[in-house]
């Protein structure tokens, strides 16, 4: 991204208590508010529930996605650039 729009996108860390602090006071709630979302999202990356094993990945996508032609990051950012969604 940095690369791509020339400058330079800082990251932060929340704190692993923070991001449990936001999804206990949130527990219960019959619908999540965004900031439960993104709790939730933050805790699935630290915890690697989002991660596949590389090995199993690659094989299914030759199994399963063989004909389809999937973008990298680059490409995806210079179509949306171009149809004007960035």
């Amino acid at each position: 991204m940095e690369e791509f729009y020339d400058q330079p996108m800082p990251r932060t860390n929340k704190p692993w208590g923070k991001i449990q602090e936001t999804i206990e006071a949130h527990k219960g709630e019959k619908e999540l508010s965004p900031e439960a979302e993104i709790a939730q999202v933050e805790e699935m990356m630290v915890m690697s529930y989002l991660a596949c094993p590389k090995e199993k990945t690659l094989r299914q996508r030759d199994k399963y996605f063989r004909n389809v032609a999937f973008r990298g990051l680059r490409q995806l950012l210079q179509e949306a650039k171009e149809l004007e969604f960035v």
